[in-house]
Parts: C-alpha cells; sequence; structure tokens
C-alpha cells in the first residue's frame, strides 16, 4: 500500500507531508521535433536506431523499436546543472542530488533583485531552505547580490522557471551562476555542492510555503541532465 502521509520533524516541530498529492514541476520532454527549445538550439528529437539488418522502429519492419534521442539537456526543458557547467572540473551533477525528500519553500518572486529576494526569504519556515523553488509570474534573471543571499540562507538546491538565472546574453560572464556556486571569474578549477535547476514550471495555485522537494533526475555522469522536481 503506499504511503499516503508522512510525518516527520523540522527544529523539533512536527509536520506532516500528504503524498497523495504530487505536484510536478517539469516541463514535457517532447521528442518529435516539435517541441520547445531555448537559445536557438535544435528542438529535442527521436530517431531509430539502424543498423544493418536492423530497422530499430515497428513501423519499418523491425522486431522492437529502439531509439536514439537527441536534445541538449541545457536548452530544451526542464534540467538540473552543477557547477561543471563552467568548470574545467568534472563535477557531475549525479553526485550532488542524492535520492530523497528535501525540505524546501515555494517563494514567489517578481523580479531578480537582492530585495526581492529578501521579502522573500522573510516569511519562510525555520528549516525549509535547503532547497528554494522560485515561482516566476515573467521569467526573469537574477542579480548576483540575490543568490547570494540565497546562499547565505542555506540553500543547497535552487529551482527557477526561467531559461537561465542569468540574462541569455551577457558577455559569458554568468554572474549569477558564478554567485550561487561560489566560483570566481574566468576559467577555474573549482567545484560546488550547489545545484541550479532551470525551466521549470510552477502551477499558479500552488501556495507559497514549506514543501518537501522530490529532486528526480537519471544517473547519468555529466554537468547537467533533465529533471522531474516533485513539491508534496
Amino acid at each position: 500500500m503506499p504511503l499516503t502521509l508522512i510525518r516527520f520533524f523540522v527544529n523539533n516541530r512536527a509536520w506532516l507531508a500528504d503524498m497523495t498529492r504530487p505536484v510536478n514541476l517539469a516541463r514535457p520532454l517532447v521528442l518529435d521535433g516539435s517541441g520547445p527549445s531555448w537559445f536557438g538550439a535544435p528542438s529535442p528529437k527521436e530517431t531509430p536506431l539502424e543498423m544493418p539488418g536492423f530497422p530499430g522502429r515497428v513501423s519499418d519492419g523491425g522486431s522492437v523499436n529502439v531509439s536514439r534521442l537527441e536534445f541538449a539537456p541545457h536548452c530544451t526543458g526542464t534540467h538540473t546543472e552543477s557547477s561543471a557547467h563552467l568548470t574545467t572540473r568534472a563535477n557531475p551533477v549525479s553526485r550532488l542530488v542524492t535520492p530523497g525528500l528535501l525540505p524546501a519553500s515555494l517563494v514567489t518572486m517578481h523580479d531578480g533583485t537582492a530585495g526581492a529576494m529578501t521579502a522573500g526569504l522573510d516569511g519562510v519556515e525555520k528549516g525549509f531552505l535547503e532547497a528554494l523553488v522560485v515561482r516566476q509570474p515573467t521569467p526573469f534573471a537574477f542579480d548576483p547580490d540575490a543568490l547570494t543571499l540565497a546562499v547565505r540562507h542555506g540553500v543547497q538546491h535552487l529551482v527557477v522557471e526561467a531559461s537561465s538565472v542569468d540574462p541569455e546574453d551577457d558577455g559569458g560572464r554568468l554572474a549569477a551562476h558564478r554567485a550561487f556556486w561560489q566560483l570566481t571569474s574566468g576559467p577555474i578549477e573549482g567545484t560546488s555542492v550547489r545545484t541550479i535547476t532551470e525551466l521549470a514550471r510552477v502551477p499558479a495555485g500552488l501556495t507559497d510555503g514549506p514543501y518537501l522537494l522530490d529532486l528526480q533526475i537519471p544517473d547519468m555522469v555529466t554537468d547537467a541532465v533533465p529533471s522531474r522536481p516533485v513539491l508534496y
């Protein structure tokens, strides 16, 4: 029988999580070539694996469907990335996201300033900032100071609706990414234990407040992977 309620404690206070009403924050990854993409990247697509004597599609006479998937995680839907996005040092995101439920807070922000971040974090329940989900009614980039504030409040996993925490074209500085990962500018070899999830989709009717986050990712050894953040 599946669990319906989980009772847990944060700061010696008991909480209940309703496991019967998960909220999926991921965008579907459509693979027929019609799905959305960002930053000018090709749309994701699925093609049959073809080898001599083996058509990888049943409709073409094959015995099974075997597909090749082509997409750029950073550009084609909800994805989670590590500091290896910017550095020369291997730091795959799969090392940083472990299975389990994370105390998280959902806040609504209308701009990416430090003032807006301060206002959003002021009302957060103590102990629910291992992950921060930011609803953005209109997507925006973040000021580096805003993400530095998030780090100071203990945020390890940041989930946003924008395609990037930085402007689409900022000359390659990626100052907001670097602020959250606490990386200096230029080619470096630093690493961070924090993750950024971009292109999430937060339902408009979801109330700001404390949640549990299940940040689901495949075990792929790379800097960014498609992901499925689920709130309870």
